[in-house]
Formats: C-alpha cells, structure tokens, sequence
C-alpha cells in the first residue's frame, strides 16, 4: 500500500501536482489520472460512538468516497464494542465500498497496548482480508490514509490524491 499519513499529505500533493506539469500542459490533470484504490484507516477505543459517527460522516462527504475502503480499527476492550460496530455498520454498510471492522486482541505477546500496536494490527488484518479476496492483489494500487477520529477532511480530499 502507498501509506499516507497526515503529516505527508503536503508533500504527495506537491509532488503530485509536479507530475501534473510534466504531461500534458494543455490539460495537465488528465494526463496524471491514477486511479488509486483509496483505503481509509482510523483507530478508535474508549471514543464516544458519536464522535466516530461524525468523522465517518466526514468522510462520506468526500467526493468518491462511495468508492472507498472504510477500516474501524477498534480494540478488544473497548467499552460497548458490539453496539458501536452495530450502530456503525448500520449507518455506514452502503456508503463505501467496502466498510471493514478489525477488533485488536488484549493481551498479545509483545504488543504494546495502544494506537500504534492497534494500527499494525488493523493494516496488516486488511491486508490479510483483501489477499483472501484477491490472491493477487497489488498494494502498490492503494492509497492508505491513516487518520485519527476526530479528523475533519475537505470534500476534494480524495481527488487531490488521485
């Protein structure tokens, strides 16, 4: 996966937006469509379901969003998780192209309990779930952005990326 976190969203977009000048200078964002299978990733524990819902929202008002991978990396221990999946996937099954729950055990050898252990668990189980998929799956055809919960995003956000 092309792994995005905030901090280098600046930097791809510049990046980007100089490949744009390298095609054609006519119509320079025809000539750079990638085409990227966008992957949205956030990480949640004792976070209220309101606040997740509102970033998912968020994130339904992006354009193409309908087209994207929703991740919910939640932890084992996390207070009412059955009814926040529930809630969650009851709202937001139809709005992405895919909305995909990973539950983080408690307790696993050589984790650290955390964001950082939650996140390595969460991707590398996506990745397991999209191989079982698609034997053949290429990861350098995804953009992942990592985000926090309480992330607010531009409704282009996605296109910028593409």
């Amino acid at each position: 996966f092309i792994y995005l976190s905030l901090n280098t969203i600046g930097n791809f977009k510049i990046k980007n937006c100089m490949k744009m000048f390298r095609g054609d200078v006519e119509n320079p964002i025809k000539s750079v469509k990638t085409n990227y299978k966008h992957i949205l990733a956030t990480f949640a524990y004792k976070e209220p379901l309101d606040l997740i819902q509102r970033c998912l929202r968020n994130l339904t008002s992006m354009n193409g969003s309908n087209e994207a991978i929703m991740v919910v990396c939640l932890e084992e221990r996390t207070p009412d998780l059955d009814n926040k999946i529930e809630e969650i996937a009851r709202e937001f099954e139809q709005k992405f192209s895919k909305l995909i729950f990973t539950i983080h055990p408690y307790g696993v050898e050589g984790d650290i309990p955390g964001k950082c252990s939650n996140c390595n668990y969460g991707i590398r189980s996506l990745y397991n779930h999209l191989k079982e998929e698609n034997p053949n799956i290429k990861p350098e055809e995804y953009i992942l952005t990592n985000l926090d919960i309480d992330t607010v995003f531009h409704k282009n956000f996605l296109d910028i990326l593409n």
